[in-house]
């Protein structure tokens, strides 16, 4: 009986570090499961699928032109989607935080120095698209939001 007694104390703190163990174990394998079920379902969205599909059909529809040998009509296809990009992400400006309107800004006086280094590339044989966006294009390029609202005092 002696023995029991003294035993006792350890036996319990042993069952007890086994509990507290299996615990943490548990707790820590439904949290690390909880994450990547969030990763991954931000990552595989429906929305996602349908993105990707649509960039791979843009995608092709480029190579097929080069592949035909209509390269200066490939160059006016990007142009357009670039321009309809430039436009898209000038539009966003309002809903960004800071540190996305300056990668924004970034890219978008990347596009107009590249630009006006070859001008002669962006004028001319354009869609109906290409046209119709000009305007808002130049205005973009000259002007970008997102620029502006980096430079915004705090």
């Amino acid at each position: 009986m002696e023995f029991l007694k003294k035993a006792a104390p350890y036996v319990l703190a042993a069952i007890l570090s086994v509990v507290i163990f299996a615990a943490g174990l548990w707790i820590g394998m439904d949290f690390t499961a909880r994450i990547t079920a969030n990763a991954a379902a931000s990552v595989f969205t429906p929305g996602r699928s349908t993105e990707l599909a649509s960039q791979l059909n843009d995608t092709q529809r480029v190579l097929s032109l080069m592949d035909a040998g209509n390269a200066k009509e490939a160059h006016a296809q990007l142009e357009t989607d670039e321009n309809l990009k430039l436009i898209e992400l000038d539009r966003l400006t309002p809903f960004m935080d800071e540190r996305t309107a300056v990668v924004a800004c970034g890219t978008i006086q990347f596009v107009a120095k590249h630009r006006a280094a070859y001008p002669g590339a962006y004028s001319g044989r354009k869609s109906d698209l290409a046209h119709m966006s000009d305007e808002a294009v130049s205005d973009v390029l000259t002007h970008p939001g997102s620029c502006e609202k980096c430079r915004k005092p705090k």
